[in-house]
């Protein structure tokens, strides 16, 4: 299964996935990415209103693997508490930068400054978790 609707309730499995760190994010067809063009505006609301069960699910259920969408899930682990999932799902996005399916690419990213949005979460992120940062 590679494209899912999205379900009416979050269900509590999905939720625990994204706060420990193994939510995964894998389609890369066109398919994927035309829905997840349909709910990246969706996305982005739900994460100004601290909305991070309905992000979460969005996420998921959408399941575009992409420097953005591994943002997001990012955003939703540290909003539901969970800041050492934040940190390896900032990691992966970073990881995505630039490939095909980056929101560089695409224009998706708009005015957000993706590479610099990842930095800084990741700096907070590892803070909060107790993450040692390498000396550079």
């Amino acid at each position: 299964m590679e494209v899912a609707e999205l379900p009416r309730t979050t269900a509590p499995e999905l939720l625990d996935t994204v706060r420990n760190g193994t939510a995964q994010l894998g389609c890369v067809s066109s398919a994927c990415a035309d829905l997840w063009l349909s709910r990246a505006e969706q996305a982005a609301i739900y994460t100004k209103q601290g909305r991070w069960a309905e992000l979460s699910t969005l996420l998921v259920a959408t399941n575009y693997r992409s420097d953005l969408t591994w943002w997001f899930l990012g955003r939703a682990a540290d909003g539901l508490g969970s800041p050492k999932a934040a940190v390896g799902y900032y990691e992966t996005a970073r990881g995505e930068l630039g490939n095909g399916q980056s929101c560089l690419v695409s224009g998706l990213c708009r005015e957000l400054d993706l590479r610099k949005e990842i930095d800084f979460a990741l700096a907070q992120d590892k803070a909060k978790a107790g993450v040692k940062t390498a000396a550079r």
